[in-house]
């Protein structure tokens, strides 16, 4: 059984943003809830007029550090970042386009002291959000950003105590976070794999009361998108050298349709579709590394 905790819950809340207005609403949502706790934002990115704004709401908020990845590295670069400027034992990520709707903050720091070491939710589609396209497989609401039923950990939405790791906080994976347009992914997914290594099924903790809104783009409606998420999805599975298990997940998720009746028919066809996509990107990236390799091989000659 998890014992509690003997000292008070200090968390540092790390969000890491392009896109300073979307952070903006974020922060006002969240700021309400974390007088006692301390929020590093790191921007990815050169210095702009919307990181001024940024800037300047931080002034309001001595809890509140803006910091600047101005080589533009990544999403892993600006978590790797908030991790090592954060100053207390418990970091939560949030996603630069969540809002907070009630006081999540309160339940993470109540399931950290039950001694937990990984804690996540889900996110949500806002309720003015039209729903999921009826021609998506559920399995695949995946791609658009949200959680259906299924009850996994993602990044947007995610903490972790680094007091109750047996060493040294492990990496986020640069080549599987999103950086300069690509669509990569699993770097959450990896990282809290790493986390978990050889602990017991109760050190983890989903949640459905740590629900967030998640505000994705409505381009994430259509198939252009889901194709191009579910080719850089192959790509990343690669990156994981996850190849074969990647692909009897994404299969599972294509097929997992959540219907009966002609609809059913017209989600497999869609799910075969994108299934089809994402092994083109693993076929795609496993090419590029045979080339790198084979490169390498021949300079060495």
């Amino acid at each position: 059984m998890l014992s509690p905790e003997s000292i008070p819950i200090r968390l540092s809340i790390v969000i890491s943003t392009i896109r300073s207005r979307r952070c903006l609403a974020l922060l006002e949502s969240l700021t309400p809830y974390v007088s006692n706790h301390e929020i590093i934002v790191i921007v990815d990115g050169q210095e702009g007029p919307d990181v001024a704004h940024l800037r300047d709401y931080a002034c309001r908020f001595e809890n509140v550090t803006v910091l600047a990845n101005t080589g533009n590295e990544g999403l892993s670069a600006c978590r790797n970042q908030g991790i090592a400027c954060a100053s207390n034992p418990y970091i939560i990520f949030f996603d630069d386009d969540v809002l907070l709707t009630s006081d999540i903050i309160a339940r993470y720091c109540d399931l950290f002291s039950q001694g937990y070491t990984v804690i996540g939710g889900p996110l949500l589609l806002p309720a003015s959000y039209p729903p999921p396209p009826r021609w998506l497989p559920r399995g695949l609401y995946s791609l658009l950003g949200i959680h259906a039923k299924e009850q996994k950990i993602w990044g947007g939405n995610f903490g972790f105590s680094r007091n109750r790791l047996d060493g040294a906080v492990p990496a986020f994976r640069r080549e599987l976070g999103r950086r300069a347009g690509g669509l990569e992914s699993g770097d959450d997914t990896t990282f809290i794999r790493e986390l978990l290594r050889g602990r017991s099924a109760s050190s983890h903790m989903f949640a459905a009361d740590l629900a967030v809104e998640h505000h994705i783009d409505p381009g994430r409606y259509q198939v252009s998108y889901l194709a191009r998420r579910s080719f850089w999805q192959g790509r990343s599975e690669v990156r994981r050298r996850a190849i074969l298990a990647g692909l009897r997940k994404e299969a599972g998720r294509a097929f997992s349709v959540g219907c009966t009746g002609p609809l059913r028919a017209v989600r497999a066809f869609v799910g075969a579709g994108l299934l089809v996509c994402c092994l083109g990107g693993l076929i795609y990236e496993a090419a590029l590394e045979l080339s790198r390799k084979l490169r390498r091989t021949r300079g060495l000659g």
